[in-house]
């Protein structure tokens, strides 16, 4: 009887989160490759979109399924950045930018993560271009708000702009 549980629990565990990632991005689900991401990022010009987030987040799968599933699949969104998912509540380690091995909640803590959906957005050294976008309220205010964070990253990634937007004047209401 435990067996079934065990694999209950693994086969639920696997399906918990939705994959992410364009046609040409490496890695098939949450990131724990970091280093590897950086090197993607870094050959092919484009800034990193982290999506962090957690499980039994109705918000989060919103987000997957309203912007960036469609995202990518339109070709636009994996385009622009590489998009990669962390949930927040594995553990264990993963393989920071630099290719060293740090414990996923000090990785965490890093970007200051406190509720999820949070998309930052960060070049190749996992340095933030810009201002976390917190929650999810709807398809076209979000968008808007991830279109303009896009875009300010890749002026910064390329040295056109800040490194580190300053933080909106009213955040978003954590949906």
């Amino acid at each position: 009887m435990m067996d079934w549980m065990r694999i209950a629990v693994a086969v639920s565990l696997l399906f918990a989160t939705p994959l992410l990632h364009a046609e040409d991005d490496c890695g098939d689900g949450p990131e724990t490759h970091w280093n590897t991401v950086a090197k993607t990022s870094e050959e092919s010009g484009r800034p990193i979109m982290m999506v962090f987030s957690s499980n039994d987040c109705g918000y989060c799968v919103r987000l997957k399924t309203e912007v960036i599933e469609p995202g990518l699949q339109q070709g636009d969104l994996g385009q622009k950045v590489l998009v990669r998912e962390f949930n927040i509540d594995a553990s264990g380690k993963v393989e920071d930018f630099d290719g060293l091995p740090v414990r996923s909640r000090h990785f965490v803590s890093r970007y200051d993560i406190y509720a999820t959906p949070t998309v930052i957005i960060v070049d190749p050294r996992g340095k933030r271009l810009g201002s976390p976008i917190v929650g999810y309220d709807n398809l076209e205010a979000y968008s808007e708000r991830l279109d303009k964070a896009i875009e300010d990253a890749a002026r910064s990634l390329h040295g056109d702009g800040p490194s580190v937007a300053a933080p909106e004047a009213d955040p978003p209401e954590i949906g």
